[in-house]
C-alpha cells in the first residue's frame, strides 16, 4: 500500500504541475498530498521494525497502536473524501477533532508501554530493541 501511495502522490504533484485551475491552493495540495505520503510511510516503517527487531506482535502496545492506527486512517479517509465537494464542513471538523483525540490515546500508549518495558524487561538487549522499536511511534 505504502508504494500505490507514492505512485499516488507522483501523480498529485504531476496533475499540479499541469492544471491551472485547482479545487483549492495548489500549495495546500501539494502540503496534504506529502503529508498523507508521510502517514504511509511511518505505518510502512514501523511495521518494517516489528520485523527487524523481532518485536512480538501479540504485544498489548503495539495492538493497541495498531488499532489506534487503524482508526485514524478511517477518519483522515472521511476528513479527505469530503475535500471533494467542501459541502459538509461538519463531518470534516468531526474527523479532525477525532484524530487528534487518537493522536493523544496514542501517546498515552506510547508512555504507557516505554514504562511497562522498563518496569518488566530484565534483558537489556530486549530493552533497547524494544525500546528503539516504540520510539518510531513517535512521529
Amino acid at each position: 500500500m505504502e508504494h500505490v501511495n507514492d505512485e499516488l502522490t507522483h501523480k498529485i504533484f504531476t496533475e499540479l504541475s499541469k492544471n491551472f485551475i485547482t479545487p483549492f491552493d495548489r500549495e495546500d495540495i501539494h502540503a496534504l498530498a506529502t503529508s498523507l505520503d508521510d502517514i504511509a510511510d511511518y505505518i510502512y516503517a514501523s511495521a518494517k521494525k516489528i520485523n527487524f527487531y523481532r518485536v512480538n506482535p501479540d504485544d498489548i502496545g503495539i495492538q493497541k497502536m495498531g488499532d489506534l492506527i487503524a482508526m485514524g486512517c478511517v477518519q483522515v479517509h472521511k476528513a479527505v473524501t469530503e475535500l471533494r465537494n467542501m459541502k459538509n464542513m461538519r463531518q470534516i471538523t468531526d474527523a479532525l477533532v477525532a484524530i487528534n483525540s487518537i493522536e493523544n490515546q496514542a501517546d498515552d500508549i506510547f508512555d504507557m508501554s516505554i514504562e511497562r518495558l522498563f518496569a518488566t524487561e530484565p534483558d537489556a538487549k530486549e530493552v533497547i530493541k524494544k525500546e528503539r522499536f516504540t520510539k518510531s511511534w513517535k512521529w
